[in-house]
């Protein structure tokens, strides 16, 4: 009998939390792991207790900033960071997991925070955060897919 490895596992929850997005757009998450152990995650949307995208409206509801992109969108990185310095953990030596590469903005809060490695499923169209990342000497991993283990839904 064999089991599946920490990647794969890691891989899995990542794409079960996306499904938690409010975001009409598109739905990302992320993991903060230290030790193989969850720490923290996060996914796309708005501000806990803001505008839901999904119920109200979608793209349109949420206004776009000057750059085009989403106003009230908070990224998965941020949301996973975010958290984890709400509740005073520590993130320096984490690793995260995260359904994609990311952005110039994310990438600089990942190297703030002290992230050492980067996993990733997908590619984001724009590929200056994974180069950022790599100017800055932290591991960028893809993970390759493996058809996905059904999960039971309640």
């Amino acid at each position: 009998m064999s089991r599946i490895s920490f990647d794969e596992l890691f891989a899995e929850i990542t794409l079960l939390i996306a499904e938690r997005s409010s975001c009409a757009k598109t739905k990302q998450a992320a993991l903060l792991i230290k030790d193989n152990r969850i720490i923290s995650f996060g996914y796309n949307g708005s501000i806990a207790g803001g505008l839901n995208c999904l119920e109200e409206g979608g793209e349109e509801a949420c206004g776009k900033d000057s750059n085009g992109s989403c106003f009230q969108g908070i990224h998965a990185e941020q949301n996973a960071i975010g958290y984890a310095a709400r509740n005073g953990i520590n993130t320096d030596g984490c690793i995260m997991y995260v359904t994609q590469t990311p952005c110039l903005w994310c990438a600089k809060l990942l190297v703030a925070s002290g992230i050492k490695e980067y996993h990733y499923i997908d590619e984001y169209r724009i590929d200056e955060g994974k180069k950022f990342l790599e100017y800055c000497g932290i591991p960028v991993w893809k993970i390759e897919k493996k058809p996905a283990k059904k999960v039971v839904k309640r």
